[in-house]
């Protein structure tokens, strides 16, 4: 990323696989000033997201909610979102959550 960086080259987002979910990786992005997707693992933190009232977007035909969190390990806290999203398509109900800083 920094040699990317280095040549110029223009990045508006990282996509990180969640097996790369680590606080030194999302402080490295944040030390280039980058923004970053993560897909949300399922663990009990995010599943008690999960109950957070959604709200709807008529124009999207979606629900979503926006919830500010830290990821913390030893002293370091990096400030994140979790973007939860539900949404309907040929009669079933999908949701995702992720992680951004976006």
């Amino acid at each position: 990323m920094s040699k990317a960086i280095e040549l110029g080259i223009n990045i508006n987002f990282v996509l990180i696989d969640r097996e790369y979910f680590d606080i030194g990786v999302l402080e490295k992005i944040g030390d280039h000033g980058l923004k970053y997707i993560i897909p949300a693992k399922e663990n009990p933190k995010t599943m008690m997201f999960m109950g957070y009232q959604l709200k709807s977007s008529e124009m999207h035909h979606c629900y979503y909610v926006v919830i500010k969190d830290e990821i913390k390990r030893w002293k370091m806290v990096v400030e994140t979102n979790v973007v939860k999203i539900r949404y309907k398509k040929d009669g079933e109900w999908y949701d995702f959550a992720f992680y951004t800083n976006a």
